[in-house]
């Protein structure tokens, strides 16, 4: 599982789960009890662009944190509510690789986009079928929007709040308007 493998202290992740099955991924957070929402193996098909969205209230409920593959909300193997949860304000965001830099995402990642909300079926449907970040959620809510063309470092935040930040070992590569491929 890729929990040992990615040691984040006081965080959270959005990782492939391996055990118990292919396919799966899990959302965590670190605390003195983990919060953990796992995937029904198969939820995600390989070689194949796919739009991958997490929404969590913040809460210690796991049942707050769902996951949604292509705009249906996924089933679940695992659900484990957290306890004192850590505070995770001084971390780094990092997508594609793990805290030390050395547990690298093999698949390619096209868009990246965070809200201080939370994201309502209507607006993770039109998401999923490709609708820019910026449309779905206009304002205030919208906190980091990463297009990641890869050909830019520092890569722009598209949000309207500046958060641009620092691109290593990507590749440009023409994609989908929706997001991640995983191959």
């Amino acid at each position: 599982a890729f929990k040992d493998a990615f040691p984040v202290s006081n965080g959270w992740e959005y990782q492939f789960n391996t055990s118990g099955g292919a396919g799966r991924v899990q959302f965590q957070h670190q605390g003195g009890t983990d919060l953990q929402r796992v995937s029904d193996t198969g939820s995600v098909t390989f070689d194949v662009w796919q739009h991958h969205l997490v929404t969590w209230d913040g809460s210690t409920t796991a049942a707050n944190a769902d996951i949604y593959i292509n705009g249906t909300e996924v089933t679940y193997v695992t659900t484990i509510n957290g306890a004192t949860l850590g505070d995770d304000s001084a971390n780094n965001f990092m997508a594609g690789n793990g805290p030390g830099g050395n547990i690298t995402f093999d698949g390619y990642i096209a868009e990246l986009a965070i809200w201080n909300a939370i994201v309502e079926a209507n607006e993770i449907a039109s998401l999923a079928r490709g609708v820019s970040p910026t449309t779905v959620r206009p304002g205030s809510s919208l906190v980091f929007y990463l297009p990641n063309h890869g050909a830019y470092s520092p890569e722009p935040d598209l949000s309207g709040v500046g958060s641009n930040c620092t691109v290593t070992g990507t590749t440009l590569v023409d994609h989908s308007p929706t997001a991640p491929m995983i191959r």
